[in-house]
Order: C-alpha cells, then sequence, then structure tokens
C-alpha cells in the first residue's frame, strides 16, 4: 500500500520527526553516558528527603555504574560505602525481568546516630519487586554495624546469588562469614508478612581453640516455624522443635517477650576427653519460653569409659591430675530445673548424684554487671579423696554462698552449717563463716586479696578447735585448741 503526502503533511512530520530523533539521542545520553548518569542520579538524590553524598560517578545506567564514597544520613542511622560497583542487563527488562549481573559494595559502614523514642506501628514490610531481578552475584565486603549501646559487628563477606519475584525470593546461596565463622543459607523465602519459608543452613564458629558446626532446616513463617538441627562439633546434639515470633501484620514488633521457643536437645554418646580419660555421656535438655523469660530441665549421665570407639569431641583440661582426680567421680548423673531471663538464672533444683557422694545446688545467679550469686549448696556423703587424697574424707551437710565478680575480683561470703563426715576414718563435725575479699582471679595481680575467718569450729576425736582471724598478705589468726 502506498502513501502519499502531500505538502503540508509533509511540513507537518518533519518537527514530530525531529522531535522524536531528539528524544532518542536525549534518551541515549541519559542512560548511555556517564554524564548523562551522572546526571540522573544527582537529580534522582536531590529529590530524596535524606541527605545523600556521592564523591564520585562512572559508568552508565545501560550497562553499570561505579559510585565512589557514597553516603546517607536517616534520622536514626548513618550509612557509608566506600565504592559501589554494579552491572547489569538493561535490555532484559524486555523479557519482562531485570538481571542484575554482578553488585559488589566495598568496606559498608551502618552507624546508629540516634534512638527513636516515638513509638509507633510499623507494618511488616512487602519485599516484593515490581518485576523479577535476577541476581547473579552479589557481593559485600568489609560489612561493619555499630550500635549505641554494643560493640561492632564485622563481616568480611556477604555473598548472595538467587532470584527476586513478586511472590517469594528464590535463594540459591546466601554466605555470611568473618574470622570467627560463617553460615550459609538456600530455599525458598515469601516477600510478604508472615514470610513462609523452608531453608537449609549450615554453619560453623571457632571459640577458644573450639570449633563449633551444624547444619538443620526451618520450615514454616516467622510467627511458628518448625526447626531441626544437628550440631555436629565437637558434640553430637540433636535439636529439634519450634521458634515464633508474636507479630501482626501492621505492628512490627522485635523485643525480647515476643520472640518464643520450645526445643529439645538431645545427645548419645557425647565423647569429653580428660587428658587421658574419656567420658561419654547421654541426656536431654529441653527449653521453652520468651527471648524475656524461660525455662530449663535437664537430664543427663556419664560414665568414664576404657574404649568408646568415637573420638573425643570436646578436650578439657589436659592436666593428667585432673583426669586422676576426676576418675573416681564416674558414673554421675545431674538433673536441672531453672528459670531465667536476659541476665538472671533461676536454680529450683540442680541435683548430682555421682560415685564420690551427691549434692544439690538452688538459689539464683544474675550477671547484668559482673557475676552475682547467691547459692545453697547441700552435700550428702561427699568423698574427697579425689582433690585430698592423702587426706581421705567423706562429708555432709550445707553451705550457703553470695558473692560477686567484678573487674577483675571476687566478693564472697561462705557458712557451713552442720558438717559431719570422717576424715581418716575418724567422725568430725564443723562449721565455719568466713569471707572472701577482692580476691584477684584471672589476672597476675600481686594483691592476693585477704580471707576474713569470723568462725571456725572443729571438733574431731576428742578435740576441739576455735578460730577467727585474716589470711592475706599478713596472716592474722587467733585460735584456740583444746584436746
Amino acid at each position: 500500500m502506498r502513501v502519499l503526502f502531500n505538502g503540508a503533511q509533509r511540513y507537518l512530520l518533519l518537527p514530530l520527526m525531529s522531535l522524536a530523533v531528539m528524544a532518542t539521542l536525549l534518551m541515549s545520553w541519559l542512560v548511555a553516558t556517564a554524564p548523562g548518569a551522572d546526571w540522573v542520579l544527582r537529580r534522582t538524590l536531590e529529590a530524596l528527603p535524606y541527605e545523600v553524598e556521592i564523591g564520585k560517578i562512572s559508568g552508565n545506567l545501560a550497562t553499570g555504574l561505579e559510585l565512589k564514597n557514597l553516603r546517607l544520613s536517616l534520622p536514626e542511622y548513618r550509612l557509608e560505602i566506600a565504592t559501589a560497583k554494579g552491572k547489569w542487563q538493561l535490555l532484559a527488562l524486555l523479557d519482562g525481568q531485570f538481571r542484575l549481573k554482578s553488585l559488589q559494595l566495598d568496606k559498608v559502614n551502618i552507624r546508629q546516630t540516634g534512638i527513636n523514642t516515638v513509638e509507633k506501628k510499623t507494618p511488616w514490610p512487602a519485599l516484593a519487586p515490581p518485576f523479577p531481578v535476577v541476581v547473579d552475584r552479589l557481593a559485600i565486603r568489609d560489612l561493619h554495624l555499630q550500635r549505641l549501646d554494643a560493640s561492632p559487628l564485622v563481616v568480611d563477606k556477604l555473598d548472595f546469588q538467587g532470584v527476586l519475584s513478586r511472590r517469594h525470593f528464590q535463594i540459591a546461596r546466601l554466605s555470611i562469614a568473618n574470622t570467627h565463622g560463617s553460615l550459609a543459607l538456600a530455599g525458598k523465602l515469601a516477600s510478604r508478612f508472615p514470610y513462609q519459608h523452608k531453608l537449609s543452613l549450615l554453619w560453623r564458629y571457632a571459640a577458644d581453640r573450639v570449633q563449633f558446626s551444624g547444619s538443620g532446616r526451618l520450615e514454616g513463617d516467622i510467627t511458628a516455624s518448625r526447626l531441626r538441627h544437628g550440631l555436629s562439633s565437637p558434640l553430637s546434639i540433636q535439636t529439634s522443635g519450634q521458634l515464633g515470633l508474636a507479630n501482626s501484620r501492621d505492628h512490627m514488633a522485635l523485643s525480647a517477650d515476643k520472640f518464643s521457643f520450645d526445643l529439645e536437645h538431645q545427645w548419645q554418646q557425647a565423647v569429653i576427653q580428660l587428658a587421658d580419660l574419656t567420658i561419654a555421656g547421654e541426656g536431654k535438655l529441653s527449653q521453652r519460653g520468651t527471648g524475656s523469660h524461660y525455662e530449663l530441665r535437664a537430664e543427663t549421665g556419664f560414665n568414664a569409659v576404657a574404649e568408646s570407639g568415637t573420638a573425643a569431641g570436646l578436650r578439657l583440661f589436659p592436666d593428667q591430675q585432673v583426669a586422676e582426680f576426676s576418675r573416681q567421680f564416674f558414673p554421675a548423673t545431674l538433673s536441672l530445673e531453672a528459670a531465667g531471663t536476659a541476665d538472671t538464672l533461676d536454680i529450683a533444683r540442680a541435683d548430682l548424684v555421682a560415685a564420690t557422694g551427691s549434692g544439690s545446688v538452688a538459689g539464683d545467679i544474675h550477671w547484668q554487671q559482673g557475676l552475682h550469686w547467691g547459692l545453697t549448696i547441700a552435700m550428702d556423703q561427699l568423698s574427697l579423696l579425689p582433690v585430698l587424697p592423702e587426706w581421705p574424707a567423706m562429708v555432709s551437710g550445707q553451705l550457703a554462698s553470695t558473692g560477686n565478680i567484678q573487674d577483675g575480683e571476687i566478693t564472697a561470703t561462705l557458712d557451713a552449717t552442720e558438717l559431719v563426715g570422717t576424715l581418716r576414718e575418724v567422725p568430725f563435725t564443723g562449721q565455719f563463716v568466713a569471707e572472701v575479699l577482692s580476691l584477684a582471679v584471672g589476672s597476675e595481680k600481686a594483691a592476693p586479696g585477704e580471707i576474713l575467718i569470723h568462725a571456725l569450729d572443729f571438733s574431731m576425736a576428742g578435740n576441739q578447735l576455735d578460730a577467727e582471724g585474716k589470711i592475706g598478705a599478713v596472716n592474722d589468726i587467733d585460735w584456740e585448741l583444746q584436746a
């Protein structure tokens, strides 16, 4: 079909064609050139309600950009990125998706600058992008997270690969690592509350020459997620149960009392090595409650074995003398009932039954500022042979203690009443009240502190010893012996 234009139509068409060409050239300049990208980004950032600074912009919007010295100031946080470098395929939008070939952020610092004291309901965000985003590689290097009231959290490497769609995120690989350990995740996560998920995880952590590692699965949503986890090192412990966050779609609340858990841990043939002494144990621990209040119940038994057939996962106290002292202690069983908060543990009972006697502990421990305790210890036919081999003794009675450890020093009171037993098979009775003052622990301080003996009564084989005084850099003890 032939279309004929008369003169008037030609004159009308020429300006329209010129405008189209100019618009194409302008769009090409904005998208495909470095000055165009610089102009678009800076004008866009100026329109934002937050303060944003960029030192240098290179690259283009069509294939990729590199930003230097990016700074973003928010009401409560400040974000700084030394270098942000991205590459993408803008033409992939014609297929209905955006392909991010790579994005690397170097030297990222997120610092808290203030605390918002105004309470307001914040809904859970919908993380759905307007079109699918294929992420071939996202890498963050040297990430520092600094809160006002805590030490900085340092992440050396964070890598992500996956697909982000309107309904869910398909995580092919998400790995986080620093000098202490690493965490790897894979699976599916919904983009909207309650964020249904099915994830697998693999982690490791190193602390005080001990390597911890494990793997597990999480399935459910953030209000109720089922956990199956296996600790593989240094001991084999299986965990199952449920985790949850009591929230609604319209209110994001992350306080400790909103986190809930109901978990049970079980272990069989947990092998511990004390020098040449091998100990194998089995038992279980249940945890139930919230981040602000929880309950603990535990039962476990240990026995010394000649040959476990399994390499020891945990090695403690390589000193051979400790192993010899401990050898006579087994078999032993321990049961525990306790409740706690974020900084307090209230022990209803902790019962120990061993080959060398039995004992129980009750009281409370808290560690908000230093370590503090108030405990009562009951002993029943407890043998002291492992620690006093030259003076074999058996003791029963009750010991009460209060005290604290703070700034590397220990202060405590000891009150033992109605102690009865035998020493080298000779019966004895006794009681004492003592106080430990500023005894240095975990350091090389010259001052050894003092032990004040307020009262000491000891009776054995018709002999009576009464004493009081001070033990320290200078000993000053008054004593009286009646035979």
